[in-house]
């Protein structure tokens, strides 16, 4: 079992960063691309800025509802391993 949590500990955190870091590229992407604010609640709001005359963008990251949503993957993850059964095949 505690092999099992130890493994959904490792693929929900990398399950977790891969989302947010995805989530953060899209929106960042889209932002710029629709030129309007996106807002993830808690974790990420980027806008297109044209203030000085050039394109550009303005963000303001939530590292900490990032963590969270990184750990709130992690512990799905390792709630999955915990409470999944393996079958031996009968020989």
């Amino acid at each position: 079992m505690t092999k099992a949590l130890v493994l959904g500990a490792f693929v929900g955190l990398a399950l977790g960063t891969f989302v947010t870091v995805l989530v953060v590229i899209v929106s960042t992407i889209l932002a710029f691309a629709q030129g309007r604010r996106i807002d993830i609640p808690g974790i990420y709001s980027v806008w297109a800025d044209d203030s000085v005359g050039a394109a550009g963008l303005a963000f303001i990251p939530n590292f900490v509802g990032m963590a969270v949503a990184v750990a709130a993957v992690m512990a799905i993850c390792m709630a999955v391993a915990a409470f999944s059964r393996t079958r031996s095949v009968a020989r």
